[in-house]
């Protein structure tokens, strides 16, 4: 069981709510949250800089788990990559660059005929993403995809650098695939249930070598300062919070407990909450920000009226 919290959160108001639920029955396990909440995270014991938990305040001998939102840190991450640049380690060591040119390199290289293209899913729309097409999920999934790594590794020579860059789009897509898994049988092995029983190892691993390749590389800062490394960014803290939770709640739930037979890890994103958000925006026509009140009133509209059919227009998250 989590809660989703948004900026308007604060530390008291989210105890409070945790307390109340449990005192209902529920058992919290965690809260999923998207970074944008700077006044709760500064607050002592919910740094997710330094910590992917905190005590629950209902019982503090169990911990309560801090997942940041996997689509919204894949979208930060290709917003850096895109901005900025990173450089990626090599296996000799070294760090090599990863940037926005070697996805137009891909995509030079599968404008041809349709016996030359390998990579149908992107396109200008991909490179070019400005505005509300930063915020969509699935642009920057078809962007850091396993295809995506693939032809970029064709499309250089054969040595440690394209290979380095090869490896670390394949990373982050495969880090993707765990953290959203929605089924417990999947036909892509990494986003099953997670599970001892079904592919469990394999997508621990994938964790591990994830928080390995988060500790060496680095984003690039501008030209003017000669791309040196920046400080760790926001979102770098977030997949390692979010990848040191995942592997904890699986073995206290799964492993060592037996609570629960496996995990699915779409469970602890906001896909759900941004939905509703969605579905209340569109309500209000023009106006997408309503006020507290404008919100309760179309949540109620949402809640009585039977078969409202909304049509909402390339949302961040797909429904």
């Amino acid at each position: 069981m989590y809660h989703a919290f948004d900026k308007a959160m604060t530390k008291s108001l989210l105890y409070s709510i945790i307390r109340r639920m449990e005192g209902e029955g529920f058992r919290i396990q965690g809260i999923s949250f998207d970074l944008g909440n700077k006044t709760l995270m500064s607050q002592t014991g919910l740094d997710y800089t330094r910590n992917h938990y905190f005590k629950n305040p209902f019982d503090e001998k169990r911990k309560v788990f801090m997942f940041p939102d996997a689509p919204h840190l894949i979208k930060l991450a290709r917003n850096h990559l895109f901005d900025y640049g990173f450089r990626v380690p090599a296996e000799d060591g070294t760090l090599v660059p990863l940037v926005k040119k070697d996805f137009e390199d891909v995509l030079a290289k599968n404008r041809g005929g349709s016996e030359l293209r390998t990579v149908f899913s992107l396109s200008r729309a991909h490179l070019d993403v400005k505005g509300s097409q930063r915020q969509r999920v699935r642009l920057a999934v078809q962007t850091l995809s396993n295809r995506v790594a693939e032809a970029m590794l064709e499309a250089g020579p054969q040595n440690l650098e394209y290979k380095a860059k090869y490896t670390a789009v394949k990373l982050f897509n495969d880090w993707f695939d765990v953290m959203n898994a929605k089924s417990r049988n999947d036909k892509n092995p990494l986003s099953c249930g997670m599970s001892p029983e079904i592919n469990g190892a394999k997508q621990l691993l994938i964790l591990d070598n994830m928080e390995q390749f988060l500790l060496k590389f680095h984003v690039m800062d501008t030209a003017e300062k000669q791309y040196a490394p920046k400080s760790k960014q926001p979102w770098q803290h977030g997949f390692l919070c979010s990848i040191k939770a995942t592997k904890e709640i699986y073995l206290q739930l799964v492993v060592n407990t037996g609570t629960f037979k496996f995990i699915l890890t779409a469970k602890f994103n906001q896909d759900c909450l941004e939905n509703l958000f969605s579905r209340l925006r569109a309500l209000g026509g023009d106006n997408c920000h309503p006020t507290p009140i404008e919100a309760l009133r179309r949540m109620r509209i949402l809640l009585l009226v039977s078969g409202a059919d909304l049509l909402i227009s390339k949302p961040s998250v797909e429904m």
